[in-house]
């Protein structure tokens, strides 16, 4: 119900949540379909050894849909990998065997895998930056991933692990490193700074769960070039900010990166100490400059786009989907 949203929000974490448990108790349907999750990245990330492992389970209870998917896999694995996955199969029927017959009691649900959890503890949005070889960098802000366990990206609706590379408190961002093929990276503007009353606009994935899935952008305007208190790091904008776009790009007219989305003026809190009406539309990014010099820090090649050509909000729109990430804390 869960994988095709019957009754319930379609949730792939939910369906791999549910599925893990029929599966690891000997179910042939829920290994098979594990396995898909696994083949396709679907509320995993995507794992060619995990999914010819659950496949190889189903198969062996003559499953033929799971002994076709096997073979459809195998053709593209290494002789290697089809031994450890071969390994990993033998591992975890020895492990349904034994709770079968009430020598393992623990709970594979109980495994500090991220996989497990139906839902993670944080979200955010981040941008990718470069690359260097298989491996992709991806900014966002250093409050996302802070303290978490393991943390995921979603990039064209798949789920791939990252790990912090780097990480600033103070300028609260942080570097992300995965592997997500053919991701083409964002650029910087040519300009050194923003302009005061520039059109920009905010891409990102904000209030995860509740609002849709898919990119989520707001335009708006450079307000102010510094921040609460003159802060110089940071601008003022009026594009909207939800809790879920911290870490995500802010664009300039022509697609390239002036900023990082980092959060909202606390309206609640300045209404109290002014006894004045709710401020609103205030909001904050912190600025390319310092994003460029955290970069450099950290010897990670970026580009910085020399045309300033205006796009049609549709094309910019498009442009910021190429790179924009949604980032998952798993605590």
């Amino acid at each position: 119900m869960y994988a095709n949203g019957e009754g319930v929000p379609e949730d792939d974490g939910q369906a791999v949540f549910w599925w893990r448990k029929a599966a690891e108790q000997g179910v042939a349907v829920a290994q098979l379909y594990l396995g898909f999750m696994y083949a396709n990245g679907e509320g995993v990330p995507e794992d060619d050894i995990q999914a010819y492992a659950w496949f190889n389970l189903a198969a062996a209870q003559g499953d033929e849909e799971a002994k076709e998917a096997r073979d459809d896999i195998r053709q593209h694995m290494t002789s290697s990998q089809i031994a450890e996955a071969l390994e990993l199969s033998r591992e975890i029927a020895a492990r349904i065997e034994r709770k079968r017959n009430g020598a393992d009691s623990s709970s594979f649900a109980d495994a500090p895998d991220l996989s497990l959890n139906p839902e993670p503890e944080g979200n955010g949005s981040g941008f990718v930056i470069g690359r260097d070889g298989e491996t992709t960098f991806i900014v966002t802000n250093h409050h996302v991933v802070e303290d978490c366990a393991k943390v995921t990206v979603v990039y064209a609706g798949k789920l791939y692990e990252a790990s912090v590379r780097a990480e600033d408190a103070n300028s609260d961002l942080a570097l992300l490193e995965t592997n997500i093929p053919n991701a083409q990276p964002a650029s910087f503007s040519s300009l050194s700074r923003a302009r005061l009353g520039e059109a920009v606009t905010a891409a990102g994935y904000p209030l995860q769960g509740l609002l849709s899935k898919s990119l989520n952008v707001t335009g708006g305007n450079v307000s102010a070039l510094a921040g609460l208190g003159d802060d110089a790091k940071l601008l003022q904008i009026s594009a909207p900010i939800q809790p879920g776009n911290s870490g995500g790009p802010l664009l300039d007219g022509a697609g390239n990166v002036i900023g990082v989305a980092v959060g909202t003026l606390d309206t609640k809190a300045v209404a109290e100490l002014t006894d004045d009406l709710l401020p609103q539309n205030v909001n904050f990014a912190i600025k390319a400059s310092l994003v460029r010099s955290f970069l450099d820090i950290h010897a990670v090649d970026y580009q910085r786009l020399p045309s300033e050509t205006k796009l049609e909000p549709e094309k910019l729109a498009e442009r910021a989907r190429q790179f924009t990430v949604a980032v998952h804390c798993w605590k």
